[in-house]
């Protein structure tokens, strides 16, 4: 697996085909394709990093991934029409022999720094711990409580 950039945790979700028209500037784009055996990845990371932002100017490439018969790429949205983008995916890797069979276009609809969920996770354990510390303390508070009722003298 070759890889550039850093990858958004995110959650995605798959945008219909009928659905895309243009991109929205800021937002963060997920491109699976389905392709055939990949055998230079060095070439195809070249290609689709020095084509796609010299034809979509202001497209940003985020993360890139190329597996055995896989690409998953990260860009984020300028103004360019999808339109124009999905043919324009095959055309240029093409150019060092890779068949692209499937095109998936996700939106990032969720996401957050990784730290912030391990942080939310140790949060919610020592809110946890908390509880279960304070259930377990009233139980033996009301225990010695009773206790001490029962051998005080009876007032009145």
């Amino acid at each position: 697996m070759y890889t550039l950039g850093t990858r958004l945790n995110s959650q995605f979700e798959e945008i219909p085909k009928d659905m895309l028209t243009d991109s929205v500037p800021g937002q963060i784009y997920e491109i699976r394709m389905a392709t055939s055996k990949i055998s230079n990845p060095e070439a195809v990371a070249r290609i689709i990093m020095e084509k796609l932002p010299a034809k979509f100017h202001e497209l940003k490439v985020r993360y890139l991934e190329i597996g055995d018969s896989s690409i998953v790429t990260q860009i984020e949205g300028s103004p360019f029409a999808w339109a124009a983008l999905l043919p324009f995916l095959p055309e240029i890797l093409q150019l060092v022999g890779i068949t692209v069979f499937a095109v998936y276009i996700m939106l990032a609809v969720a996401f957050a720094p990784a730290w912030v969920g391990v942080v939310g996770l140790l949060g919610v354990g020592v809110a946890v711990a908390g509880f279960l510390i304070s259930i377990t303390r009233t139980g033996e508070i009301q225990r010695r409580l009773t206790g001490m009722q029962r051998r005080l003298p009876k007032v009145g």
